[in-house]
């Protein structure tokens, strides 16, 4: 049976980081969890998503207003229709 390397073995392979790395990643730091990889879509990307999100949110207080005015006028199976759309909409908000 082969035998697989220890850490003991590996004296080859060194890790470290060298200045320019610190510095680096020092400098981007402020970016949080962007990097130069995410292109130049990045923004009207976030701008669709906010959107998307916030269309489906209004929808969610739409229906829950919805079901409060049909549960106040004595329909509770139309309230409770109204409740899983909210319900439904606020799923769709989360996957987003």
């Amino acid at each position: 049976m082969p035998q697989t390397p220890t850490a003991s073995r590996r004296t080859d392979h060194s890790l470290h980081l060298d200045q320019a790395a610190l510095d680096a990643a020092k400098k981007d730091i402020g970016d949080g969890a962007v990097t130069p990889g995410y292109g130049p879509w990045r923004e009207a990307i976030v701008a669709l998503l906010n959107g998307a999100l916030a269309t489906e949110l209004v929808c969610v207080l739409r229906y829950k207003r919805h079901h409060f005015t049909a549960h106040g006028m004595s329909s509770p199976m139309i309230a409770a229709e109204f409740m899983v759309h909210a319900q439904e909409e606020a799923a769709h908000a989360d996957l987003l």
